[in-house]
């Protein structure tokens, strides 16, 4: 309890700190009131350059400094040719991962994927100002999965939603969406980079990784075991053919051996 209690005070000093580079001390005191009392409000704060709505009370301020800070720039390096890339952001959140991608790749053409009614309006709101990010509000499923599935809370909050066949208490129905039709409805061939973050809902598609995985270069994927047993197995069982990087904490780096060979044949 007493760990907990200095992670949460030791996260409110981060928060307003870097807060303060930006914003006023009474927007900052206003935030950490707020969440100190537990009372979810939307607020607008500046982030490492970016205007962000985002609610208190919740892990909103969290993601965002872990996204728009250093979680991405292992990918900062990539190169994919002369063509824009095609990112896939599966589990969107409220958009920050989408914006700090962007940054990375600000040719690329974006489709953040978030299944929750409430964080995707904030997410909407978030990625307004940038062109060529598209937000659908489904859950990204394997192609045998049905059109309509439930999401149900978790301990987490809006942070870690889980999808599920079956209705829970205060559960709520979202739209589905596959890789094969993202692919249709924006006519490419392949994925350059694909963020996948879906609470293991991730399980099913690397069980059946022929429809997705191929087609993809790049997946930075948090893999969440702790929840679905099975799922570091399966991710195993998809990447044998692929070059596959562990990163801090549940996170994990794939790489297609198309893309590596690609990368080779043009340092030459």
């Amino acid at each position: 309890m007493l760990s907990a209690i200095r992670t949460w005070f030791g996260f409110q000093r981060r928060l307003s700190r870097e807060l303060l580079k930006s914003n006023s001390l009474s927007r900052v005191a206003y935030i950490v009131a707020m969440n100190t009392l537990g009372q979810r409000k939307l607020v607008q704060v500046q982030l490492d350059g970016h205007l962000l709505n985002v609610r208190t009370a919740t892990p909103d301020l969290f993601v965002a400094l872990e996204t728009l800070g250093s979680e991405f720039q292992m990918l900062a390096n990539l190169e994919f040719g002369q063509a824009p890339a095609f990112i896939v952001d599966a589990g969107g959140y409220i958009g920050t991962a989408s914006i700090a991608l962007k940054t990375l790749f600000p040719n690329s053409t974006i489709v953040t994927i978030e299944p929750s009614s409430s964080n995707f309006e904030v997410l909407k709101k978030n990625i307004e100002p940038h062109e060529n990010i598209h937000a659908i509000n489904a859950a990204l499923v394997d192609d045998e999965a049905l059109e309509e599935i439930y999401l149900v809370d978790s301990v987490t909050g809006p942070w870690g939603f889980e999808i599920s066949d079956t209705p829970g208490q205060n559960a709520e129905v979202v739209k589905t969406v596959t890789f094969a039709r993202l692919m249709k409805q924006f006519d490419v061939s392949r994925v350059q980079i694909c963020k996948m973050d879906i609470e293991g809902a991730e399980l099913e598609l690397l069980e059946n990784p022929g429809s997705w995985l191929d087609h993809t270069d790049v997946l930075a994927i948090e893999l969440h075991e702790r929840k679905r047993n099975g799922i570091d197995q399966a991710f195993r069982n998809a990447n044998r053919k692929r070059f596959a990087l562990p990163l801090p904490g549940e996170k994990v780096l794939s790489l297609s051996h198309r893309y590596l060979a690609g990368l080779a044949d043009a340092t030459k």
